[in-house]
């Protein structure tokens, strides 16, 4: 570190946009590999878990209406109501929470609160019971996983590498999440179970697939790169950057070794490192302080 050309760097850039702007083309550079690949999974899997929690709605009415007794469609109509407004609050209020305090705690906040409200929704006594719990806590944790699940990303992927048709394909994982509960629920249907085995079966199998997203998000713990360049995380998105390198090229690869080669326009290369002139930047206003103490 103390080899970098320190003193050409000068001034790092402040405002977000330019910010943004390096970012994309460092991105550029270190390419479309195993980083994206898996982050593409995640959310594609994460948008399938959406896609299903919308439609097993529909394939709940009538055991639904069967086991708590009521043969009211305006009574069963809360269901759906107050679960599209609850996702539709949430995705506002997530989409500008995550934008202060990152992508990560609300991604996996938001499946956290979709898997616990189908969990207890499973085991709902009342019919209001079960519009608080999977209507309610789980329809606010669609609407944070639906905004979130998109830009994740996109903020992760560069502009030059098709993140149109990625996203594509992440939609349409969204229809093999209506295929999924689709044939869970016509699988159900002809198995000869009474209805209250019916709805709790099938509430626990539309959520299954969030299971999944979670595991995939425990172990791809990083925050997103865009949101550590505007909140100036340097050291933080320094690490990201680092580890897509690793992800895509070699685990013991140094990340001067891949970009520099790539891209060797000398304003990219000051690009390039300004995370890391903001590391040594810190370092050396602490030793100012410590020695002014």
């Amino acid at each position: 570190m103390n080899s970098l050309p320190i003193e050409d760097i000068g001034d790092p850039i402040k405002k977000n946009q330019s910010n943004l702007l390096v970012i994309d083309e460092i991105v550029n550079a270190i390419g479309f590999g195993k980083y994206q690949w898996y982050l593409l999974w995640m959310c594609a899997v994460g948008y399938m878990a959406v896609c299903s929690e919308l439609l097993v709605i529909v394939f709940l009415q009538s055991d639904l209406m069967d086991y708590f007794n009521f043969d009211s469609n305006i009574t069963y109509s809360w269901l759906p109501c107050l679960s599209t407004l609850s996702s539709l609050c949430s995705s506002l209020v997530f989409g500008v929470l995550s934008d202060r305090y990152g992508r990560k705690m609300f991604y996996i906040g938001s499946l956290v609160l979709v898997i616990l409200g189908a969990l207890l929704s499973i085991c709902a006594q009342t019919f209001t019971e079960f519009v608080i719990f999977r209507g309610v806590i789980g329809g606010i944790g669609l609407g944070g996983l639906s905004t979130i699940d998109y830009v994740l990303f996109l903020e992760c992927t560069g502009s030059k590498h098709k993140r149109g048709f990625y996203c594509l394909l992440i939609t349409l994982c969204g229809t093999m999440g209506v295929l999924y509960i689709t044939s869970v629920g016509w699988y159900l249907s002809g198995s000869g179970q009474s209805s209250n085995e019916r709805w709790r079966w099938l509430s626990f199998w539309s959520v299954v697939p969030c299971f999944f997203c979670l595991l995939f998000r425990i172990y791809h713990r990083f925050e997103s790169l865009s949101y550590l360049v505007c909140s100036q995380q340097w050291e933080q998105a320094y690490e990201v950057i680092s580890q897509m390198i690793r992800f895509n090229f070699s685990q013991r690869q140094n990340p001067s070794q891949v970009l520099l080669p790539v891209v060797p326009s000398k304003q990219l290369y000051t690009y390039i490192y300004i995370c890391i002139y903001m590391i040594i930047s810190k370092q050396r206003e602490r030793e100012r302080r410590k020695k002014k103490k």
